[in-house]
């Protein structure tokens, strides 16, 4: 014979008793069931299901059977069978004689009891009536309200559907009830919405993540005691168990995949859950293959030869149901394009490996040099480009301080919010302004000297725009606030349509909000779940607020709250506000029985159906930052609309121009002229040629005027009272 031949069969061989063996095995397990479920008669009805695979086996394993004849033939070791593979036969016969022996005496058995039952008059023993569970839809109680409510209404012959939909009505509750509310109540619609029921919080994925969940909110026990290690056994006893009848048999597994979902961005999380199906749990293993895969597209795609234009889908807008592309838009990209293909390179060390804001030499200098040399380039302080001025500037981006966008972050001055405060207190001491300037200076923050820090409730959620894709957005939760918001760079993004906002919008202390764009609606999702809440109804305002948080938070605070799941992962970092839900939404999302946790001295942490969110005021050292207020909402004031309009139309009276007014403008009549190519020439005006004119003329030189003789008479009721 071959040596490759014989190495074949040789294999061949190998693999045949490593199938037999494994057959075997099933065989031995049903078994050892049937010899069980002769004094158990719990173990019928498993042994009942495992015997129909019997027939399966015993075929599998006289296949593997041939396949070990043949290979000892072509290796001439016949003699092997009687000693290794007959043995293996007789067994294999035995166990299924034996097994075929139980499932026929224990059939005969069932079908007579069944008989004997039939035929025995029943007798029925008063028990106490059993309520029906109630299900506000909270997954940890899905399975027992499931369980009882199919035991007592769903498979009960009694009843007809009309009833049972009745019952189910009865007993649901909050975003359960939610999902069947939209069902006519009628016996054609009972199958329907139990179905919907089930499809939604029937989730094996959910709930075991759920029962996970609750032992990661399993507070540390400080101190030994029995009640605390109790309760210890219980939560962790309790959890595990439901996790494993879930189907979760690799415990382990389903940790790290749960630990690696949840610091994973929300849009890899996102293209994950939406190729994962909800009947099975997935596995480490597969998050961990699927953030491979994305990481190669991701390569792919930054090495691509493509250019680096972005597209955004944005740039289209809907006009009558028809997606277009703006020209406009098109035509900025090209020109920004153009510039900077032409201005690359840094403008501080003329090095053409990085841009201004990135050069070291630029950043090591002090804010004052820094904008003295913005100055001197003639550059724009908004984003340092070289192509145009400030007021010319199309770039969205605020400065991570103070979220103005006259400067760069770069060029912030420390004293720009001291100064503002000095400012308005100047403003206010000297009386109430009248007039079409005073609507201008309202804003939605103030500064107090405190010494603690108030933090407003932050959440990120997922928006759908008009061309339903899913953008990530900050809100901030106020319930101060009558209306909710969007801000007008959040709004272009999502290319969503806008009507007119019919109402005024004031905050604090009445004073007026400019720049409402109207209102909008809109589907959003926590970033948690892909399921949509109901629309909401969005005003579009300018500016929402500025950074929130103010100020940094310790690291104490997400030190504290690091085992709950976070709506604002980022809830401890300054960063802008896109949307403001207030008191119209902001209830529909705190559960019912929403858990709290209080720590001295820091924040506070609620439950809601966003995840859980961080507010509450903290001991801080130093002097606050500026403390954001809230916002209302009145109707439009007539009476304020007429006195608007009058100071709109009222002449306002010359000032009257100080003596170096005069000279100066008479100076500038004297002395312009034109050269011979018909350009102006004008004198400049300087100090001393006015102070050398008004020596001549006898002028005071002065802009106080003649006050002389008004001092000359306060001086002399001084001394009248005096005296």
């Amino acid at each position: 014979m071959a040596p490759k031949k014989e190495e074949t069969a040789e294999n061949a061989l190998a693999r045949a008793r490593v199938k037999r063996d494994n057959v075997l095995n099933s065989i031995k397990g049903i078994h050892v069931t049937a010899l069980a479920a002769r004094s158990d008669a719990d173990r019928v009805p498993s042994l009942i299901i495992h015997a129909e695979d019997l027939n399966q086996y015993v075929e599998q394993f006289q296949r593997q059977q041939d396949v070990i004849i043949n290979a000892l033939i072509d290796l001439d070791r016949v003699a092997e069978f009687d000693q290794d593979d007959r043995p293996m036969i007789a067994s294999m016969e035995t166990m299924r004689l034996e097994i075929k022996t139980v499932v026929a005496s224990v059939s005969e058995i069932k079908s007579s009891s069944s008989s004997s039952i039939a035929s025995a008059p029943q007798q029925f023993v008063p028990l106490p009536k059993i309520q029906l569970p109630s299900f506000d839809g909270n997954l940890l109680e899905w399975r027992s309200f499931r369980d009882i409510y199919v035991s007592l209404v769903h498979d009960n012959t009694g009843i007809g559907d009309a009833e049972r939909f009745h019952y189910l009505m009865s007993c649901l509750s909050g975003d359960a009830l939610a999902v069947v509310k939209s069902f006519p109540l009628s016996a054609n619609n009972y199958v329907l919405a139990w179905e919907a029921l089930s499809v939604r919080f029937d989730n094996k994925r959910l709930l075991a993540s759920a029962h996970l969940d609750k032992l990661f909110a399993f507070k540390p026990i400080a101190h030994q005691s029995l009640p605390a290690l109790t309760s210890f056994i219980n939560t962790f006893k309790e959890n595990v168990a439901i996790i494993k009848a879930l189907g979760v048999n690799d415990l382990s597994s389903f940790l790290l995949f749960h630990m690696g979902s949840r610091v994973l961005d929300p849009t890899t999380i996102q293209l994950f859950e939406s190729n994962a199906s909800n009947s099975t749990i997935p596995t480490f293993d597969e998050l961990l293959s699927f953030v491979q895969q994305r990481c190669r597209v991701l390569e792919n795609i930054k090495n691509s030869s493509k250019s680096d234009i972005s597209t955004k889908p944005h740039e289209k807008y809907n006009t009558r149901n028809k997606t277009v592309i703006s020209k406009k838009s098109v035509f900025a990209a090209t020109t920004s394009t153009s510039v900077k293909s032409k201005s690359r390179g840094c403008l501080s060390c003329d090095k053409a490996d990085h841009s201004i804001y990135r050069c070291p030499k630029f950043n090591d200098m002090t804010v004052e040099k820094r904008r003295e040399f913005v100055a001197a380039r003639k550059l724009c302080f908004s984003c340092m480009s070289q192509s145009h001025v400030l007021n010319a500037c199309s770039s969205t981006g605020v400065c991570r301080s103070c979220s103005s966008k006259r400067h760069h972050s770069l060029l912030h001055l420390n004293t720009d919010q001291s100064s503002a405060v000095n400012k308005t207190n100047q403003s206010t001491s000297s009386g109430p302004s009248s007039g079409p300037s005073a609507d201008k200076s309202s804003s939605f923050s103030g500064a107090a000297c405190t010494n603690s820090t108030v933090v407003l409730g932050t959440a990120i959620i997922h928006i759908k725009d008009a061309w339903d894709q899913i953008h990530s957005v900050r809100v901030l939760l106020d319930s101060g606030s009558q209306i909710s918001a969007i801000s007008s760079d959040c709004f272009a993004r999502l290319g969503l349509s806008k009507r007119r906002f019919k109402s005024d919008v004031v905050g604090l202390a009445q004073s007026p909000v400019n720049h409402v764009q109207g209102v909008t609606r809109c589907q959003f999702s926590s970033r948690f779940k892909s399921d949509l809440f109901p629309s909401v109804e969005l005003v579009i305002l300018k500016q929402i607020t500025g950074v929130m948080p103010s100020t940094r938070l310790p690291t104490t605070v997400r030190q504290q709250y690091r085992h709950l799941r976070l709506a604002d992962e980022n809830f401890d970092i300054p960063s802008c506000i896109d949307v403001l839900f207030g008191a119209d939404i902001l209830p529909s999302l705190i559960r019912s029985h929403a858990g709290v946790e209080h720590h001295s001295g820091l924040p506070s942490a609620l439950d809601t159906q966003l995840g859980w969110i961080i507010f509450g005021s903290f001991s801080t050292p130093s002097k606050s930052p500026p403390v954001t207020l809230t916002t209302a909402i009145a109707p439009p004031s007539i009476g304020d609309l007429l006195q608007q309009f009058w100071l709109v139309e009222e002449p306002t009276a010359p000032t009257s121009p100080t003596t170096e007014d005069q000279w100066c403008e008479e100076y500038f009549t004297k002395s312009t002229s034109r050269d011979s190519t018909g350009r102006f020439c004008v004198a400049l005006p300087f100090r001393h040629l006015f102070a050398s004119t008004a020596q001549q003329q006898d002028t005071p030189r002065h802009g106080l005027g003649d006050s002389r003789s008004i001092a000359l008479k306060r001086f002399y009721n001084l001394e009248k009272t005096v005296g």
